[in-house]
């Protein structure tokens, strides 16, 4: 009720407006009503029952594929070290390392340094079966391919070869595996511990088979580690193990490459950050 002043000063009373009564709700607009809250209830429940569904498959399956990554990437580092210290037990065998492939007399290669180093890797007798004369595809040598050593096998990427290898070494001027024939430590100048020995290349090839990858300081280098998404592994010539970064700066590893450049070396370059 409100109030209002006349000319006179006496109050006038306003009466309250009487409010006409809402009509009551259409019975069937109230079940319909109902009906589509019990249906947007239902679609709620629905939802987040499927959700939680595929939130827990997800999370299952990052928990699972975490510990075999990370198992993989161990696998890899333990390989690369057990083909360092072969490498090196070779070296006191023979007083060099192992070319990167054994020649014939008109120096075409023939078989992969993976063949040479068999006998320091215990496979004594795998090595006695090649005929060290003949090509790695002969009729003789191409069968024993299948007979290819689990510390060679690819991990972390799944392919349909089964005789394949991502090891591989660096070949060309300069690189621990230049020329025809096996090099001593003395003509690692660099330093041992600032030289690549073997790398995870970007393309598997057959383990027996002579393919490496060849360094040419004036051409892009080749492509590496087609065994992990976020990581490179690399033995240097001391038998050390790093983890690399894929976004490495060239310069950087064309300095780990070679080892007689006297290039400084910044392993925040290239060193995988954890």
């Amino acid at each position: 009720m409100t109030t209002k002043r006349t000319k006179r000063g006496k109050a006038k009373v306003n009466k309250p407006v009487k409010r006409a009564k809402a009509a009551p709700p259409n019975q069937a607009e109230k079940v319909m009503s109902d009906k589509q809250q019990a249906f947007v209830r239902d679609c709620a429940v629905f939802f987040l029952i499927l959700f939680l569904l595929t939130a827990g498959t997800v999370l299952g399956t990052w928990e699972t594929q975490q510990p075999e990554q990370a198992n993989d990437a161990k696998q890899s580092i333990k390989n690369l070290q057990k083909l360092a210290l072969a490498m090196h037990s070779y070296h006191d065998d023979l007083g060099t390392f192992p070319p990167a492939a054994l020649l014939d007399k008109d120096k075409k290669p023939l078989l992969s340094w993976r063949v040479l180093l068999l006998q320091n890797l215990g496979e004594r007798d795998l090595f006695k079966q090649f005929k060290l004369d003949e090509p790695w595809d002969s009729a003789h040598n191409k069968k024993l391919l299948s007979r290819m050593p689990k510390v060679y096998a690819p991990v972390g990427v799944k392919i349909k070869e089964t005789d394949v290898t991502f090891y591989q070494v660096f070949t060309g001027p300069g690189t621990a595996f230049e020329g025809p024939r096996g090099l001593s430590v003395r003509d690692f100048t660099d330093g041992t511990s600032n030289t690549l020995l073997i790398v995870e290349a970007g393309e598997p090839v057959p383990w027996t088979k002579p393919a490496d990858l060849f360094h040419d300081a004036k051409k892009p280098l080749p492509k590496l580690g087609g065994q992990f998404k976020d990581r490179i592994h690399f033995a240097l010539a001391d038998g050390s193990v790093m983890v690399g970064r894929r976004d490495f700066r060239e310069k950087t590893m064309r300095a780990f490459i070679g080892r007689n450049d006297g290039e400084p070396i910044n392993l925040e370059d290239i060193l995988l950050q954890k």
